[in-house]
């Protein structure tokens, strides 16, 4: 009886130590919408259509593919810059996950750009953009959707309107504005 308690409890303690303890980009984003510091939205998919009438059914299902998309922000200043250096590190963090796979990734001097995806090839289930700039502050874009074809979201990219009347681009762009005026 008591090598059995041994071997239970070695394999509860095993398995707790093996489970990954490290954050999600959904637990980061979730976190930072609590936080002040942080520009958050979440954006429906609603809001984005297609400028042209004829529009290809590869160019529609593409766009029906995204669901929601999430954006975080920190605008740098003379006040967050140790806040800025830690939270880039931690998103490099969480994106170094191997289940993200990169598409591409731009440096320069004072900025950075990369983007990575989860899902296979051919259907992406989550594209994540994620921009830093030493003078302006951080940015990551999480598009979520279900089987999102990567060359037909290409090709998307040059049709999207985004509708500005409807009351989440209003309620979008008025959160640039309260930004806009607290930083001048």
């Amino acid at each position: 009886m008591k090598i059995t308690k041994i071997i239970i409890t070695s394999i509860l303690l095993f398995g707790l130590n093996s489970c990954d303890n490290s954050k999600s980009l959904q637990e980061y984003i979730v976190e930072k919408q609590q936080d002040q510091n942080f520009i958050s939205i979440d954006i429906p998919a609603s809001i984005v259509t297609l400028k042209e009438e004829n529009t290809s059914d590869e160019s529609l299902k593409a766009l029906k593919s995204i669901k929601k998309l999430n954006f975080v922000g920190l605008q740098l200043n003379d006040k967050n810059k140790n806040t800025y250096i830690a939270e880039k590190q931690i998103i490099k963090d969480v994106l170094s996950n191997k289940k993200f796979k990169e598409i591409f990734r731009v440096k320069t001097g004072k900025s950075e750009v990369f983007v990575k995806y989860l899902g296979k090839e051919d259907t992406i289930d989550e594209v994540v953009f994620f921009g830093a700039d030493n003078e302006k502050g951080l940015a990551v874009v999480r598009v979520l959707g279900k089987n999102m074809n990567p060359a037909a979201m290409v090709q998307l990219l040059n049709k999207i309107n985004i509708d500005k009347n409807s009351k989440e681009f209003e309620s979008l762009n008025s959160i640039f504005e309260k930004v806009k005026d607290t930083t001048i």
